[in-house]
């Protein structure tokens, strides 16, 4: 009885426009740099709707009932948990114009041990860089001076020409565009495996407001990403 009340509730809250708090987690530079204009959107299309975003690279938990939806940039899904895929996430070996005219062009993985070579730890665990190449994978590692947990710090120091950096796209897509840093081993794809997605409980699934923000995320990140150009 108790389960046939909450589906009744569930198909009645989707004939109806959502409404009430809509709490939030993403990831601090993606929530940053490309969510703002999507919750923006949200909340003027649904005046009902009010919003909380928490950013953090920790991984919160959707178990403890904190969070609507979490917006995750991931490779391991959790049992149990709803899970929306929404673009891809793609990763670039690039450097700056200046740090290019002072230390040299790599043009083959090997090249890079020349090289300081920095990434974000949490998602490349091991210092070794992996590439593919007509169906073979390649492996090398790499060194750098510097081991910091931020992709915006790693960004800014690959831009002001310390080293080389493997990024996210999301993050570096303006600059490449710009010119303000070049893409290297254009010939080599990195094998970061990675993905953009949107996760909810699965009681929480079914409301209005959830429902509705899934699909404007969908209609946001779409495959190709816009940052990929």
């Amino acid at each position: 009885l108790h389960l046939a009340e909450e589906s009744t509730l569930a198909v009645q809250e989707l004939q109806s426009e959502p409404r009430g708090n809509l709490r939030v987690t993403a990831p601090i530079l993606f929530g940053t740099l490309h969510l703002s204009a999507v919750i923006g959107d949200f909340m003027e299309r649904y005046p009902e709707v009010s919003v909380e975003l928490h950013v953090s690279d920790q991984l919160e938990s959707l178990s403890m009932g904190h969070y609507d939806v979490a917006v995750r940039i991931t490779n391991h899904l959790d049992d149990n948990i709803v899970a929306r895929r929404l673009t891809t996430i793609d990763w670039t070996v690039c450097a700056s114009p200046a740090y290019l005219a002072s230390r040299g062009t790599p043009e083959t993985p090997a090249d890079l041990a020349k090289h300081d070579c920095y990434h974000y730890p949490s998602v490349i665990k091991q210092r070794q860089w992996s590439f593919a190449k007509d169906g073979e994978e390649i492996s090398v590692p790499i060194q750098g001076r510097l081991k910091v947990n931020s992709s915006q710090v790693i960004a800014e120091l690959v831009e002001a020409g310390m080293a080389i950096g493997l990024l996210p796209n999301y993050l570096i897509g303006q600059a490449l565009s710009e010119g303000r840093l070049k893409v290297l081993l254009p010939g080599y794809k990195p094998t970061v495996n990675s993905a953009l997605y949107a996760l909810s409980q699965p009681n929480r699934y079914t409301t209005a407001k959830v429902q509705y923000f899934l699909a404007a995320l969908r209609d946001k990140f779409t495959d190709p990403p816009t940052w990929d150009g």
